[in-house]
């Protein structure tokens, strides 16, 4: 399979977010490859554009629709956005302290803090969560 060195994320404008309105709708999400990011080889192991391909590579015929996320279980439908939700708090769990319990809306605060202690520019963290 080839790899180009970036791939796109297109918002799903039927797919608003509170911070969100019909009137603004950020524009594509442009993911570099890794090996463009870093120099260190074990880091294309957790590429995520590499991820992604995989990912669309395997549920290709799965469902016949442009949405990004479907159930891992027949009949393999599309995911809801509170089933989104669940699985996104299930993985930022883990980064939050042992005593506090994260809900959906602490996503984007901790996914930003982490982005930004691991050097991510302040432009990109806005624009990525487009506040």
């Amino acid at each position: 399979m080839w790899f180009s060195p970036f791939f796109f994320l297109l918002p799903d404008p039927a797919f608003l977010t509170k911070n969100l309105t019909k009137s603004f709708i950020p524009g594509p999400l442009n993911l570099p490859l890794m090996s463009s990011a870093s120099s260190v080889p074990e880091d294309r192991l957790v590429c995520l554009v590499r991820a992604l391909k995989w990912y669309i590579e395997k549920t290709k015929n799965l469902l016949a629709s442009v949405s990004l996320f479907i159930l891992p279980r027949s009949p393999y439908s599309r995911a809801s956005k509170d089933k989104i939700s669940n699985w996104l708090v299930r993985i930022i769990s883990p980064l939050a302290a042992r005593s506090k319990t994260i809900h959906v809306h602490d996503v984007q605060a901790h996914s930003s803090s982490l982005a930004w202690f691991k050097g991510v520019p302040l432009q990109d963290i806005w624009k990525a969560t487009t506040w």
